[in-house]
């Protein structure tokens, strides 16, 4: 829900215009939520309708040396290789653990890898979609 869709709802409560029961029913809270909420936007306001991870690290984040050492690597050793590969090359390498998808972002974020504009098969030969007519005339009728 948008915070500030939000906030208008609660400010209605507090001039009472309408009740919280109705407030939770459009904000999609059940009552004890929407109390709460509404404590906290009395207390803090706008600021307390957002999440409190927003802004904040992840736990679950790699540590930021760990990255320099992904692209730095990639720099001098990736170029010409499939993303899996490098992958588990740093690994062997490094002794480091990052997933495939982490390092393809990480990259892209760097500049250093681009997104493909078509599906490649694994044998490298871009992905050709055929349509069957007669099959497709036989779905529709």
């Amino acid at each position: 829900m948008e915070m500030h869709y939000e906030a208008d709802i609660f400010e209605r409560v507090i001039r009472r215009q309408i009740h919280i029961e109705e407030a939770a029913r459009i904000c999609g809270y059940t009552k004890r939520t929407a109390y709460r909420r509404l404590k906290r936007y009395k207390q803090e306001g706008l600021k307390g309708l957002r999440h409190g991870l927003v802004g904040k690290t992840s736990n679950r984040a790699k540590d930021p040396s760990t990255r320099t050492a992904v692209i730095d690597f990639y720099r001098e050793r990736g170029d010409g290789k499939s993303l899996s590969a490098f992958v588990r090359h740093f690994r062997t390498i490094s002794g480091i653990s990052v997933c495939r998808e982490t390092v393809r972002q990480w990259l892209l974020d760097a500049g250093l890898w681009q997104v493909s504009e078509r599906p490649i098969m694994a044998s490298g030969a871009p992905l050709e979609i055929s349509i069957d007519i007669q099959a497709k005339e036989r779905l529709v009728s």
